[in-house]
């Protein structure tokens, strides 16, 4: 399983203080969509007030298109942390900052039982809770930042 969150990001100069979704009337929030992103940001800001929120079509155009001041001074992007993470490090938006996690997230592993052999399945959940407890699977994660939900 791993660990993760949404988070919502804002230029390093923007005075913008988040506590609470009414903190976001009359701004602009950007995410990416078709999305479970955007799904989520919608669930965020649903009765908020004067909210425009703008889709776009990967999460690295959010982030791009933020840190170069496309969407205005009262602009911020929606997204998942990991993701976010990524692009601004592989792009250098060292302009960006995270101004808050809004909702942590669990993944978890899935497969169609139909589509694997007798005691595969069994296996490799064996072999994952003993990668977890050993700590071989916190090294193999470390590098990329990924964070892991608790042992089971």
């Amino acid at each position: 399983m791993l660990a993760s969150s949404y988070g919502l990001y804002v230029k390093t100069n923007s005075p913008l203080r988040y506590r609470q979704p009414g903190d976001l009337a009359g701004k602009t929030i950007a995410v990416y969509g078709p999305s479970l992103s955007q799904t989520n940001s919608e669930r965020l800001v649903q009765g908020v007030a004067g909210v425009n929120l703008t889709v776009e079509l990967d999460p690295e155009t959010v982030l791009r298109k933020l840190a170069a001041g496309r969407y205005g001074n009262n602009a911020v992007a929606f997204s998942n942390d990991d993701v976010a993470r990524y692009w601004i490090k592989r792009d250098g938006l060292g302009n960006l900052r995270k101004l808050a996690e809004v909702k942590q997230l669990t993944y978890l592993y899935g497969f169609t039982r139909s589509r694997v052999k007798p005691g595969m399945l069994e296996t490799f959940n064996m072999t994952l809770d003993g990668m977890c407890r050993d700590g071989s699977l916190a090294r193999l994660a470390a590098p990329s930042g990924i964070r892991l939900a608790t042992c089971r």
